[in-house]
């Protein structure tokens, strides 16, 4: 049976019925079926055959209140084509449409504020988008049949659950509105969260994150305020896959934002909402690298107009700059006169790399 990850509370299971009666009578609300169905009903044009040609149908009696798909809103998934899709929705307001398409496959349904329960789309195509104002999104236990996902067009999305799948990085830096993300047991190298600045309770656990990516996932997470902390599940327990990696990061930058950093262990195990083990790594959000000290390290000037001097003792090490939002801006080997000439002006990290270490000092561009 199926479970919502993280805790997110009792999931109402909402039906829409349309009876062969109701049908009926939406549709012979004239004012109104053409735009809701975009249906031209057959024979329109040609009524000579009633003895009512070009007459107006009684008025009706029944009234409703129609309203358009947003098609400037939706999620894209990569899916296998022919395969079953179990989606769970929910939405903004109650009969809200959503129109779902892959391929030749189209399916327009109306959904609530309630989740819907898991219902099976049949894939068309290898992508399929889910078009409308959908405010909770449920793709999960869809395995190797959905290897990516794209919401970046769905930026008043606030929760979303895309746990046990195949996907294998995911970007919802756009997604300012997101509060709740579950993308565990996937197959994750990289997670984006930066721009998610309303996310409470994220968990990831389940992927093959480097210790690098785990720092970045740290870095990225929005300021929690110090009286509503943040929740970070960043391992199931401790025979994690990916255990050593976690361990060998730096948690205590997830610390700093006011977020917990906890183990799950299958919600209700001895481990769950406990913290996990102090990390060993010592990577910083602020430099964007590893603060370890080299050896008779000399740079000059700083500030530097045109070209940068590096005195060391050691003969093979390498050299980065990054700008002040983490990007890497040059890199080179075993150079000791850097050319700077054509970077914008502005502060830098050079970060120095030997066999003794990591060594790490800012710069100013003029």
């Amino acid at each position: 049976m199926k479970t919502k990850i993280l805790n997110f509370g009792l999931l109402l299971l909402f039906e829409v019925f349309l009876s062969t009666a109701t049908m009926a009578q939406q549709m012979a609300h004239k004012a109104n079926a053409t735009r809701a169905f975009d249906l031209t009903p057959a024979g329109s044009n040609d009524n000579t055959l009633s003895g009512i040609s070009d007459t107006d149908i009684p008025a009706t009696t029944v009234s409703h209140n129609y309203r358009d798909v947003n098609m400037d809103r939706y999620i894209t998934l990569t899916v296998t084509n022919g395969e079953d899709i179990s989606l769970d929705l929910a939405a903004d307001a109650a009969n809200t449409p959503v129109k779902i398409v892959s391929g030749d496959e189209v399916h327009d349904v109306t959904i609530g504020i309630n989740w819907t329960g898991y219902t099976d789309y049949r894939a068309g195509a290898t992508t399929m988008t889910i078009y409308g104002d959908i405010r909770e999104f449920d793709c999960s236990d869809n395995g190797d049949k959905i290897t990516g996902l794209d919401a970046s067009q769905n930026t008043a999305l606030t929760c979303l659950l895309c746990y046990d799948n195949q996907l294998e990085s995911l970007d919802v830096s756009h997604n300012t509105a997101l509060t709740d993300l579950s993308c565990v047991n996937n197959q994750l190298t990289s997670l984006d969260v930066s721009g998610a600045t309303a996310l409470k309770t994220l968990g990831c656990f389940g992927n093959p994150f480097t210790t690098e990516a785990v720092d970045n996932i740290f870095c990225s997470l929005p300021e929690r305020d110090a009286s509503d902390k943040g929740i970070l599940y960043i391992l199931n327990n401790t025979s994690d896959d990916n255990y050593d990696n976690v361990i060998a990061s730096n948690k205590q930058n997830a610390i700093n934002k006011n977020w917990n950093v906890w183990y799950w262990d299958d919600y209700n195990g001895s481990l769950n909402n406990t913290d996990i083990p102090t990390t060993t790594g010592d990577y910083e959000c602020s430099s964007g690298i590893s603060d370890m000290a080299a050896d008779n390290v000399e740079l000059y000037p700083n500030p530097v107009h045109d070209v940068l001097h590096i005195e060391l003792s050691e003969n093979n090490f390498g050299v980065e700059l990054y700008n002040m939002f983490g990007q890497k801006v040059l890199h080179v080997q075993n150079e000791r006169e850097i050319s700077v000439s054509k970077l914008a002006s502005g502060i830098y990290m050079l970060k120095i790399t030997t066999e003794k270490g990591i060594y790490s000092r800012k710069i100013v561009k003029e």
